[in-house]
């Protein structure tokens, strides 16, 4: 079982999002471990790691191809010759 610290450490959010995403069901739900505690299972979080896109990745970042570049922009001198 993880508690919140580590599964905030795991996931690299604030407790607010992660609390949005339990209510939004794109996060795994806490199970009660007591009248005040609860905790995650690891194979859960896991599971919900290993499903996620890569941050830097390009279709997590909406991209599914590199940007191009303008073929006259890169051939243009930066400087104007005398």
């Amino acid at each position: 079982m993880l508690r919140i610290a580590e599964v905030l450490r795991t996931t690299g959010v604030s407790t607010a999002t992660l609390y949005r995403w339990i209510k939004d069901g794109t996060f795994p739900a806490p199970v009660r471990l007591g009248t005040n505690s609860v905790g995650w299972r690891e194979s859960e979080i896991r599971d919900w790691l290993e499903s996620r896109e890569p941050v830097g990745s390009p279709s997590a970042a909406g991209l599914d191809e590199p940007p191009q570049r303008n073929v006259e922009e890169a051939s243009s001198p930066t400087e104007a010759e005398p």
